[in-house]
């Protein structure tokens, strides 16, 4: 398996991505999965980790608010057949070295509370604040790492 930058949303079928993020409980608010992806690529990164032309994971993140120097995850998941494996490590670590390289200080993002696994990855990272509710979204946190 490795690590792609994806270039464009029909690399691989959109079956497959939303298999991956529907097992991951990803809910879009008022988009496509096709429009959200492409809105990743265009303006930021979509990473996925590809097993022989199948993704099993994916991170999209933007790393263009050059102003504040703060980048932003947009989305991480892996497959659950490939959780506790360093995965999704990988993802994150990949995510944070190119926000780093393109300048930026500080990664934000928001999790679900219930999200217990994603927390003690955020936690085991380091330099993860979970910084409060999010504003209109009681279910989830907001967090900042310092890159």
């Amino acid at each position: 398996m490795e690590l792609i930058r994806m270039e464009r949303v029909d690399r691989y079928p959109l079956s497959d991505l939303e298999r991956l993020m529907a097992q991951n409980s990803v809910k879009l608010a008022g988009e496509t999965l096709s429009a959200y992806l492409s809105k990743i690529i265009e303006h930021g990164t979509l990473v996925v980790l590809d097993d022989d032309g199948v993704v099993r994971g994916l991170v999209g993140f933007y790393a263009n608010d050059f102003a504040n120097r703060r980048a932003y995850g947009s989305c991480c998941v892996v497959e659950s057949s490939l959780r506790g494996q360093g995965w999704g490590t990988k993802l994150f670590r990949r995510m944070f070295d190119d926000s780093r390289a393109a300048g930026m200080t500080h990664l934000a993002g928001t999790v679900l509370k219930s999200n217990a696994k994603a927390l003690k990855l955020y936690r085991d990272f380091g330099n993860c604040r979970i910084v409060g509710d999010t504003p209109g979204d009681e279910s989830r946190y907001d967090i900042v790492f310092d890159l």
